[in-house]
């Protein structure tokens, strides 16, 4: 995949671009209806939204070790458990 800069591109495309709503992507068609190409805008979480979703994966962690505790179970077990699969 080719990487380009935002800066890189035109100022036409840039506008174009600026024109997708964070959440929705870009999905463009040729004459018969067919997909060509698809954009979908990147956008970073701030830095509230990454802590707070640390906050998230860490109690997931506490529930989920304490969940495999009182079933005896161990990380090698889910391995195990994973490789079967």
């Amino acid at each position: 995949m080719r990487k380009v800069r935002f800066a890189e591109l035109s100022e036409s495309v840039r506008t174009f671009l600026d024109q997708v709503n964070r959440g929705e992507g870009l999905l463009v068609e040729d004459e018969r209806g067919c997909a060509r190409y698809g954009v979908i805008p990147y956008e970073e979480a701030t830095m509230s939204e990454q802590e707070a979703a640390w906050q998230r994966i860490e109690r997931l962690q506490k529930k989920a070790g304490l969940a495999m505790h009182v079933q005896g179970a161990t990380e090698s077990d889910v391995d195990q458990l994973l490789q079967e699969k």
